[in-house]
């Protein structure tokens, strides 16, 4: 996201406002669905509906590879 606002010189107004249509990355998708990290709290709403324009969005998992079948471990 934030190579995006750079290279565009966007600022954060930009990508808010209607006034301007930005084609946003699949990296930027992907971590407003929640897929690569989830903040404490989530993302803004309002940023996730802007980006993501009606896609669907995933909610926290807990920390990634916490699901996974542990394997013990020998030395």
């Amino acid at each position: 996201m934030a190579l995006l606002l750079v290279a565009g010189n966007l600022t954060a107004a930009d990508v808010m406002g209607p006034q301007r249509e930005i084609s946003f990355p699949d990296s930027v998708l992907t971590m407003m669905r929640g897929e690569l990290v989830y903040p404490a709290g989530g993302f803004p709403p309002e940023a996730q509906q802007r980006i993501l324009k009606g896609a669907r969005r995933r909610g926290p998992y807990g920390r990634h590879g916490s699901s996974s079948i542990r394997t013990p471990y020998r030395s």
